[in-house]
């Protein structure tokens, strides 16, 4: 497809990140309609995130979305995981 005109261009950006940023609405359920948590699983919220559950996480998300705040997008994570891993394990422990 060629782009010869601004116009042409500005809808073929605008419809591209569109698409990017697709997510189905759905509306949320009344806050007090959620069944409370079981000590249990509050507990395990407290637990240190694995580097596996991070990586299995990781591995699950699209890959070529919208760079974030750092310019990096997911793809970038996902292929750089051998080189990167320890320091984004410190990171995300360190928020959790």
């Amino acid at each position: 497809m060629e782009l010869v005109d601004e116009r042409q261009v500005q809808h073929y950006m605008v419809e591209f990140y569109k698409d990017l940023n697709k997510e189905s609405f759905r509306p949320l359920p009344p806050i007090n309609s959620y069944r409370k948590l079981s000590n249990a699983h509050r507990d395990a919220l407290c637990l240190a995130v694995s580097e596996e559950e991070i990586y299995l996480n990781l591995k699950t998300m699209k890959g070529d979305g919208i760079p974030g705040s750092d310019g990096f997008n997911i793809g970038f994570f996902q292929r750089c995981w051998d080189v990167i891993k320890r320091d984004l394990i410190a990171v995300v422990q360190e928020f959790f």
